[in-house]
């Protein structure tokens, strides 16, 4: 079963320190993304 994805909306300046996030790990934006939200969730 597939997982439902949510859209998330970033304005300009949230865009810009995703990307810098993404480089500095050596991952793509999308899987930086959901690290992120993972870690978050994980308390």
């Amino acid at each position: 079963m597939k997982k439902k994805q949510t859209p998330v909306y970033l304005d300009d300046f949230e865009k810009e320190k995703l990307k810098k996030i993404a480089q500095e790990w050596g991952i793509s934006q999308s899987a930086a993304m959901k690290r992120l939200i993972r870690e978050y969730n994980a308390g």
